[in-house]
C-alpha cells in the first residue's frame, strides 16, 4: 500500500496520511467497491483501520494476537493461493462457494436465498418420512439452517450442498458429507434426497458420481458410507449403481460403503 502511495502522490502523502487514509486513497483511485477486495493485515493498527474502510481482511498470525473482526487467519503465505483468497472472499461476503459441476448439474453451498426452498424439497412425502429431524417443524428446520449456512461452511470442505440445474440453476435437490459416528466410529458419510419431480431422471446419479470424485480427488477421503433405510428402494437402487456395496444391516437401516469404485 505504501509503495503505491508514494509512486502516485509522493513521500509526503506516506508520511502524513493514516492507513485509513490511505486506503481511502487507493479505493478512490481505482474506483473500487470496499468489499470487492480482500486485504491481510499483520497488526492491530492496520486491522482497525481495515474495519473502518469496510473492506474485507484475513490475518496473518506471525506478528501479532488478531481480533474479533478477523474471519479468516493464516500462518504463513505458503499456503494462500489464488483459489484460497477467493474462497476466504466469499466466505466474508457470505456468498455460496461452487463445489462441483457437471454439464447439466452445479453442486455448491446453500445461501439464504435457498433456504426455503430446500425446506420445501424436505417435506415432500417421499423424503419427510426417511429423514431423522422429520417431525421438526418448519420454524426449527429454518433455524437450523441459517445456522448451518453461517457456522459450519466456514471450517469444513464439506457438507450440506445444494444440487441446482445448470441451465436455470433451479434447486432440485441436496447431497452431503458429513463426518458422523453412525457405525460407532468416526466416518465420512454420504446423504442425498431429490425433488419428486425429477426422480428417474439420472440427475442424482450424476450428483453422487460428482461428489463421491470430488470426496476423493479434492478432499482426500479414502472411504464414503451411506445409511439408508431398508424400505427406500430408491435410494439402495442409486447406491449399488454409483459403486457403493451393502456391508451390512442395524436397526432397520442397510449400511453401504464405497471405496471409490465408479
Amino acid at each position: 500500500i505504501e509503495s503505491f502511495i508514494f509512486n502516485e502522490y509522493g513521500k509526503a502523502e506516506v508520511v502524513e496520511k493514516t492507513v485509513e487514509e490511505k486506503l481511502n486513497l487507493i479505493l478512490e483511485k481505482f474506483l473500487f467497491k470496499a468489499d470487492s477486495l480482500l486485504i491481510t493485515v499483520s497488526s492491530e493498527n492496520t486491522e482497525k483501520a481495515v474495519v473502518k474502510s469496510g473492506i474485507p481482511m484475513i490475518g496473518f498470525n506471525g506478528k501479532y494476537k488478531p481480533g474479533f473482526e478477523i474471519g479468516f487467519v493464516i500462518e504463513g503465505f505458503e499456503e494462500v493461493s489464488a483459489d484460497f483468497m477467493i474462497k476466504a472472499w466469499k466466505r466474508i461476503n457470505r456468498l455460496p462457494i461452487l463445489i462441483t459441476e457437471s454439464k447439466r448439474l452445479l453442486i455448491k453451498e446453500f445461501s439464504y436465498e435457498n433456504i426455503e426452498s430446500v425446506i420445501d424439497i424436505m417435506e415432500e412425502p417421499h423424503i419427510i418420512k426417511y429423514i431423522p429431524d422429520g417431525r421438526d417443524n418448519r420454524a426449527l428446520r429454518r433455524e437450523k439452517l441459517v445456522s448451518y449456512i453461517e457456522n459450519v461452511y466456514k471450517f469444513y470442505d464439506f457438507g450440506m450442498w445444494g444440487v441446482f440445474l445448470k441451465e436455470t440453476e433451479e434447486l432440485i435437490g441436496s447431497i452431503s458429507i458429513d463426518l458422523k459416528e453412525t457405525t460407532g466410529k468416526p466416518e465420512y458419510e454420504l446423504g442425498f434426497f431429490v425433488k419428486k419431480d425429477f426422480l428417474g431422471k439420472g440427475y442424482m446419479k450424476e450428483a453422487v458420481i460428482l461428489v463421491t470424485e470430488y470426496a476423493h480427488k479434492i478432499s482426500g477421503i479414502k472411504k464414503l458410507i451411506s445409511i439408508t433405510s431398508t424400505k427406500n428402494r430408491e435410494a439402495i437402487r442409486l447406491l449399488l449403481k454409483t459403486g457403493f456395496i451393502k456391508i451390512g444391516i442395524k436397526d432397520g437401516m442397510y449400511i453401504f460403503e464405497n471405496n471409490f469404485r465408479f
